[in-house]
């Protein structure tokens, strides 16, 4: 899920993708042709399905965490109930070998 966020980051934040590249301070007369081919390739279109797909594996990576979270919590349940189990059954031998040498 680090990767995910990372990812993300990488192409929102950090990657020139977004806006313009600093290059064109210094070519700044192909700032239009790169205007152009920016639109003409739909970047900020695909930029957006990009983001709403990694918010959608997001969702799955925390619905799965939240799966595994429950899956560990009920074999802790299990655990416990077997524990508790035994424990009745050695107390409950405790007590009828208690009161059978009395008899």
């Amino acid at each position: 899920m680090g990767n995910l966020f990372v990812q993300r980051c990488d192409l929102n934040v950090y990657s020139d993708i977004l806006g313009t590249p600093d290059v064109f301070w210094d070519f700044d007369e192909y700032e239009a042709v790169y205007d152009k081919s920016r639109r003409y390739m739909d970047i900020n279109r695909r930029v957006e399905i990009l983001n709403q797909r990694m918010e959608v594996l997001n969702d799955m990576y925390t619905m799965i965490q939240e799966e595994l979270h429950v899956a560990h919590g009920n074999n802790l349940e299990i655990w416990v109930i077997w524990l508790v189990a035994v424990d009745a059954i050695v107390i409950g031998l405790e007590l009828f070998l208690t009161y059978w040498r009395e008899f």
